[in-house]
């Protein structure tokens, strides 16, 4: 009985690496985007190098080529994309748990009004437009081009400095409030994979208007951060809430 010789692999074809880096490029590109992304993508393309790989013989070049192309799928798979969003827009202010600065405004002279700082709390992110998980990626994050600080009032005495820091603390809290209601947000559309674009993107409307109107409420109750009892009683109350986002 003759022994059977194994099959031989074919040489892999030089064009076969062209439309898996076209591939590769656009899983990138749309992973960077993010609205039409799906994590399936990089998962297809790595399935399809290895069944490549274990079919045809691969030189030296072209085995460093595909496991370049494996890299960068298997990259484009495990990276959050928070963390990708997050690194595309590090020219944004992102909430966090620090204390804002004077660093963080524009230092100008108000003579409009007797508002002495102001801050512009908003939600960004994107929402997908297909199928994925997370359906969207969304931020707390402050329009800082047009925050400002008046400082013509403040100098170097001690009740000057004190003021200045419950002015910095109470902004910080509009940012907070944000916060809140950007976690709720996040969450309600973590459950809706299968809906529309429109749908999710209301649900994040929605959000961003109760966080609109919790900010008016602050400002009324404290009277912009100047009635001691109303800013502790907020204070605790948004501190309990970010607790427990």
């Amino acid at each position: 009985m003759s022994e059977q010789s194994p099959v031989s692999k074919s040489n892999i074809p030089k064009k076969a690496l062209v439309p898996l880096l076209v591939l590769t490029t656009l899983v990138v590109v749309v992973k960077l985007k993010f609205e039409h992304y799906n994590l399936l993508f990089p998962i297809l393309l790595i399935c399809a190098l290895a069944i490549i790989l274990k079919k045809y013989k691969v030189s030296k070049d072209y085995r460093i080529a595909f496991f370049v192309l494996l890299a960068i799928n298997f990259i484009c798979f495990v990276m959050p994309d928070k963390t990708v969003y997050r690194l595309r827009n590090n020219h944004r202010y992102f909430w966090s748990e620090r204390p804002l600065g004077l660093s963080h405004f524009k230092i100008r002279r108000n003579t409009e009004n007797d508002t002495t700082g102001i801050v512009n709390p908003t939600i960004i992110g994107s929402i997908s437009k297909v199928y994925n998980f997370p359906p969207a990626i969304i931020f707390a994050s402050d329009n800082n081009e047009r925050s400002w600080i008046d400082t013509t009032s403040f100098d170097d005495s001690p009740e000057s400095k004190k003021s200045l820091n419950i002015l910095l603390e109470h902004e910080k809290r509009h940012l907070d409030i944000m916060e809140i209601y950007v976690s709720r947000a996040q969450d309600s559309v973590n459950k809706m994979i299968f809906y529309s674009y429109g749908q999710k993107y209301e649900v994040v409307k929605h959000y961003f208007e109760l966080s609109e109107k919790v900010q008016k409420a602050f400002d009324a109750e404290t009277d912009h951060g100047t009635i001691d009892r109303e800013i502790e009683k907020w204070n605790k109350k948004i501190t309990l809430l970010l607790n427990k986002k």
